[in-house]
């Protein structure tokens, strides 16, 4: 992991490397070459979008799940367990253009009171690891009920965007 999203992460209230031990107690760490946090966070995902969302009807999966260049960042708490999760990866037809979107991403009710702080801290860790891997713009369809929470972090809203299961999403950049 860059030293920019460690840096970024302990600023935003999470648990880097260097963090004293009365910082919040979770850590953002790269999932794509961790099996047992990958099969985490995508349970995590399945169980917030389509059991209790039902934005999905069975699965939340798409061609992006396991692309050679899309990338997973989780927070993990001091126990280990995995609290949230962003997924990142190029968007459109030619991978190497510089546009990518974040997507899917989740915190878990077991993040308790700081689920705000591990929200923030993984939208900023996708936005240094989509520069870090070459992204000259970066978006997301954001559920629109978290439009709010997105704009706070500096993100912009373009539109709204196609519903997915009956909620309404807004294109962020």
């Amino acid at each position: 992991m860059s030293a920019g999203i460690v840096d970024l992460v302990e600023r935003l209230g999470g648990q880097g490397p260097r963090a004293d031990a009365h910082r919040a107690a979770f850590l953002i760490v790269r999932a794509d070459d961790h099996p047992a946090r990958l099969a985490a966070y995508r349970a995590l995902r399945r169980r917030v979008f389509v059991e209790q969302q039902g934005l999905f009807s069975r699965a939340d999966g798409d061609e992006h799940d396991g692309a050679e260049r899309t990338g997973v960042l989780v927070a993990i708490g001091a126990d280990g367990a995995v609290l949230g999760g962003v997924r990142l990866h190029p968007e459109g037809a030619d991978p190497g253009l510089g546009w990518w979107r974040g997507s899917r991403l989740v915190v878990g009710a077991n993040a308790g009171a700081a689920r705000g702080r591990i929200g923030s801290a993984l939208v900023a860790s996708a936005c240094v690891a989509a520069i870090d891997a070459g992204a000259l713009r970066f978006d997301a369809h954001v559920q629109a009920a978290h439009a709010r929470f997105f704009a706070r972090l500096g993100w912009e809203r373009v539109r709204p965007v196609a519903d997915r299961g009956g909620v309404a999403h807004e294109l962020m950049r």
